[in-house]
């Protein structure tokens, strides 16, 4: 029966792991209780050094996509640093010293880096939520009316913008005529017609922002009046039976007017010519009596309208 006893360490065993620090020789003593103890010098250990990882991002955070630029600055003592592995937290990796590496989705991304020596010898380094992706809101909302006329200006406006994690604290309206709102459901009430482009600036707890824009039409608003009688004595005052009216599209106009047995007396396509009481162009007023007359257009907005009454000659 042999007995070992290995020395730096006096550990006992026919073998023996060791770690050495520094350039160190290891013997192994040999007895078996008889003999004379027989000692063995083994070959020196000398220990090669591993790499001191390190690395800097040149951003940190960002709403995303966050493009960073990632640093190797690791260093190693009496030797050179061969290979390089990252890890970007993300599934994704690369080989590569120096590299730039984007995150397109939101969240907080932990970075490990791994150097390799020439002789083979590893470290790593780990830094934990390192990159931080904040989401961008998605600006969106709604009014009440889309359309109105000049006569009810009013739009009340309402926030539907979202957000996958965090708040959005910021609203910036502007109502496309020079006015503006930092309220979040603001009610706004227009001077002018016309189609005006309302954008909506949202922005996150996390300064994160997104824009949306949307048209709303103040019309001329729609009228329509025509007279029931009216006196074609040339006198200057209520001569021609005339239907006036706003938010007329004058290429879509027609006036017709018709006896009592169903003749038509006149036919106009200009909104501006009425009827001065002379049946088909003629030179003499027609005899007072009740007429029909019936107008057909489309206003502003693309609507048709319809419209019959009578209307009295006066003389």
């Amino acid at each position: 029966n042999y007995n070992y006893v290995w020395t730096p360490g006096n550990t006992a065993g026919t073998t023996n792991t060791v770690s050495p620090t520094i350039p160190t020789t290891y013997t192994v003593t040999l007895t078996d209780g008889c003999t004379v103890t027989s000692t063995i010098a083994l070959t020196t250990v000398t220990p090669q050094p591993s790499p001191i990882v390190d690395f800097t991002a040149d951003i940190l955070s960002g709403c995303e996509p966050v493009c960073v630029n990632f640093t190797d600055n690791s260093a190693i003592a009496g030797g050179s640093i061969s290979a390089w592995r990252w890890d970007f937290g993300d599934s994704l990796s690369s080989t590569v010293q120096n590299i730039l590496h984007c995150y397109p989705n939101a969240g907080a991304y932990t970075v490990t880096l791994t150097a390799v020596s020439s002789n083979g010898c590893s470290g790593s380094l780990t830094k934990n939520n390192y990159i931080n992706v904040f989401p961008i809101p998605v600006a969106a909302f709604t009014s009440n009316p889309t359309v109105t006329d000049i006569y009810a200006p009013g739009i009340n406006f309402f926030d539907n913008s979202i957000i996958s994690s965090g708040t959005i604290s910021n609203w910036n309206w502007n109502f496309g005529d020079t006015a503006s709102s930092l309220l979040q459901n603001p009610y706004h009430s227009y001077g002018n017609t016309g189609s005006f482009p309302v954008m909506l600036i949202v922005k996150s707890d996390k300064g994160c922002s997104d824009t949306t824009i949307h048209a709303i039409s103040i019309t001329y608003g729609f009228t329509f009046y025509a007279p029931e009688t009216f006196t074609p004595n040339y006198d200057g005052k209520n001569d021609t039976f005339l239907p006036k009216g706003t938010g007329w599209k004058p290429e879509t106009y027609n006036l017709w007017i018709f006896d009592r047995w169903g003749n038509m007396c006149f036919h106009t396509a200009d909104m501006n010519l009425g009827w001065d009481g002379k049946s088909n162009k003629g030179n003499t007023i027609s005899q007072t009596d009740v007429y029909v007359w019936k107008v057909e257009l489309t206003d502003t907005s693309e609507q048709p309208h319809y419209y019959t009454g009578i209307a009295s000659i006066i003389n």
